[in-house]
């Protein structure tokens, strides 16, 4: 299954790439159209866009059964540009965060994040580019495991994901851009101590003696270090469709067990915004995740029927969501 997940994975992404860079098409694309919003410099080009989506649902004597409720979330886009001469410094960070409640029962966390990603180099020429790379991902607030409130999963830097890279920077057309590293390194924090002692996220769990008294803390760093490949697209598929997807790939050399060194952990960002006008926009967005660090219960059953833990494993992760928004330009 984790062979066939990085494997597939790779083959994904060298299709990408084939299909995005022999695409040439002059269509203007959110990313890159930035010429209503200029500093003070032509060298300067930026872009920051606001999500706003609110949802609302009321039950009254309602036979077929059903929970009142409301939801919002909150998104932020925000990207800068710098190129002169042959340098290139790129800028980009995407915030959000939603929540739902159910009147004054209950409030879940339906989104949190805080993902920020840097680039300098200097082009060799048109296409290709040396390039340094730095991202950090992490979140907002703690998470639960619901609909228990009471057991953190995680919290802010538990998990903080650091990548700092240098590689080359394929870039063919406006749309499209690949970055290889073959040397990258990734570091995973886990600051929440009792989260650490648990072992999450492959940090090295708390040692305890045979009467459950603990000896020494869990470590609260992990450094990996790696391949790196991150790719993006962006560009409009019709005059009010615009896509914007993401794909990072970073695994470990420093793999214990030989048979993982070449499973990647797989983190892919998509989204497509069908624009209605100046203030209205419908947004899809995908996100999937395949971390082999981060662990969910593996349940079989017992001989009288009842379904019972017996370990853990990395699992494929995904989100999506469909939703009306009100977007702010600014």
């Amino acid at each position: 299954m984790m062979k066939g997940l990085s494997l597939g994975m790779i083959l994904l992404l060298v299709s990408f790439s084939l299909f995005a860079s022999g695409n040439h098409i002059a269509v203007d694309t959110m990313a890159t159209d930035t010429s209503a919003n200029k500093k003070d410099s032509t060298n300067w080009k930026y872009n920051n866009i606001l999500y706003i989506t609110l949802n609302q649902i009321a039950f009254s004597n309602w036979a077929a059964g059903g929970e009142t409720s409301f939801s919002g979330k909150a998104s932020n886009d925000f990207k800068v540009n710098f190129k002169k001469d042959r340098f290139k410094f790129y800028f980009e960070s995407r915030m959000a965060f939603g929540a739902v409640g159910y009147m004054d029962k209950r409030m879940e966390k339906t989104d949190d994040k805080l993902d920020f990603i840097t680039s300098f180099g200097q082009t060799i020429n048109k296409k290709w580019a040396t390039t340094a790379l730095i991202s950090f991902k992490s979140q907002f607030a703690k998470g639960y495991k619901y609909p228990n409130d009471s057991v953190i999963i995680s919290d802010f830097m538990a998990p903080g994901y650091l990548t700092v890279s240098f590689g080359a920077n394929f870039n063919p057309n406006k749309y499209f851009q690949l970055f290889l590293s073959p040397m990258s390194g990734k570091f995973t924090f886990v600051l929440n101590q009792m989260l650490a002692d648990k072992g999450s996220y492959g940090v090295k769990p708390a040692i305890y003696d045979t009467a459950g008294n603990l000896i020494k803390h869990g470590e609260k760093v992990l450094g990996e270090l790696g391949f790196n490949i991150v790719t993006s697209y962006n560009r409009d598929l019709m005059k009010n469709i615009k896509l914007s997807s993401m794909l990072n790939m970073h695994n470990n050399f420093l793999e214990s067990n030989s048979n993982q060194i070449w499973i990647f952990d797989v983190d892919w960002d998509t989204r497509v915004i069908f624009k209605i006008n100046k203030l209205f926009a419908t947004l899809f967005y995908f996100h999937m995740k395949y971390d082999k660090n981060a662990k969910f219960p593996v349940y079989e059953k017992n001989e009288e029927g009842e379904e019972v833990e017996v370990g853990e494993k990395a699992k494929v992760q995904i989100k999506e969501s469909l939703g009306l928004s009100i977007t702010f330009k600014i």
